[in-house]
């Protein structure tokens, strides 16, 4: 497991850490969160019961809230919970993430967003509340570097597989020592 991690970053040891992790400088990471591989967390942010998939991309001062009112309420356990962050998603700088919500895989949400409601996978919202506003497919590159953005890996789809497609080489079949087949023979 490769985490890399920055001055002044808390981090409780109640927290489950994928390979190849980034996490900011003062980034708070308090209990039960599960974080996927290739995820980068950016500086100031702040987690606790928070699921993140993997390739996922947080911007700075991100907040994940786990609590739905103040402690007191009889049934409080029952009720907080953290977010859940699918694969392959982008949350801006300082988006708040209220409890219980389900960013959807591939979707963005734009900075200064106040995510109250599921997103839906493929989805760009903004705002406070943050709403839909269109497609990750839908967005252009600004600049005009590329046709749109986010069409290099991880976010890239692979070639579509054409069944009509010839293949060149046919590999061996893998067969254990042993097993009668033609494989490696019996020793």
């Amino acid at each position: 497991m490769i985490v890399r991690r920055r001055r002044h970053t808390a981090a409780h040891h109640h927290n489950h850490v994928g390979d190849e992790v980034s996490i900011g400088a003062n980034a708070v990471l308090e209990l039960g969160n599960r974080i996927g591989s290739r995820v980068r967390i950016h500086s100031g942010c702040f987690l606790e019961l928070v699921t993140i998939e993997d390739d996922v991309f947080v911007g700075s001062h991100v907040v994940f809230t786990d609590d739905p009112h103040p402690m007191g309420c009889p049934r409080y356990s029952e009720c907080k919970g953290g977010p859940v962050v699918r694969r392959l998603a982008r949350i801006g700088a300082n988006a708040t993430i209220l409890p219980g919500v389900t960013i959807g895989e591939g979707a963005l949400v734009g900075a200064g967003s106040v995510v109250a409601r599921d997103v839906p996978p493929g989805a760009v919202v903004a705002g406070n509340p943050a709403r839909v506003i269109k497609q990750v497919a839908e967005l252009t590159c600004p600049p005009g570097w590329f046709e749109r953005p986010y069409t290099w890996p991880p976010y890239a789809a692979p070639e579509p597989f054409d069944p009509g497609d010839a293949c060149d080489e046919v590999p061996p079949r893998y067969e254990p020592p042993g097993s009668g087949g033609t494989g490696s023979p019996a020793r």
